[in-house]
């Protein structure tokens, strides 16, 4: 009888093994299937104001894929409300989580603040699986032009600027 009890808890336990090695093979060639993109709200934005990024994820499969960990970087000119990045002068490293049914797609929204002029380009995100990282394609192109001026206070004249204070007294040489 113990013998009886042996046999089935070993081949019990291998089963195990056996469904969780092809669950991870699954899982990855799942990942691999995703269809992922992002697009910014505005082509070309002005210094200080806002604009939205949308990420799009699409599981094509019939499997679930829970807690699936998106990775990206950010420039650090474009602020993501929500997020902090980790020292001065890094990029930011974000990270969206996803669950997604089989055949579901998410949409996520991101509010981001241009803080600097520039042009942005935010290329690749990837998903770490096992022991490598799957890379996505998801590239996106923001133009943060510079802030505009207000019109209706006049400039001074360079002639009347003296050093960094403004003054209405003229030199004499």
């Amino acid at each position: 009888m113990r013998e009886y009890i042996f046999v089935i808890v070993t081949v019990a336990i291998l089963l195990i093994i056996a469904l969780t090695v092809f669950l991870k093979k699954m899982r990855q060639k799942t990942i691999k299937k995703l269809v992922y993109s992002r697009t910014f709200s505005e082509r070309g934005v002005f210094e200080g104001d806002t604009v939205i990024m949308t990420e799009t994820i699409y599981n094509p499969s019939f499997l679930p894929i829970f807690r699936l960990d998106m990775e990206y970087y950010v420039f650090e000119e474009l602020k993501i409300e929500g997020y902090e990045a980790s020292r001065k002068g890094s990029m930011q490293y974000c990270i969206s989580r996803f669950n997604l049914l089989p055949f579901m797609q998410i949409q996520r929204t991101h509010v981001i603040r241009c803080k600097k002029r520039g042009y942005y380009k935010l290329d690749t995100s990837s998903v770490y699986t096992n022991k490598d990282n799957v890379y996505f394609d998801a590239p996106c192109e923001l133009y943060v032009y510079p802030r505009q001026l207000d019109m209706n206070v006049p400039p001074s004249p360079v002639n009347l600027l003296q050093g960094d204070v403004t003054t209405t007294m003229r030199l004499v040489t």
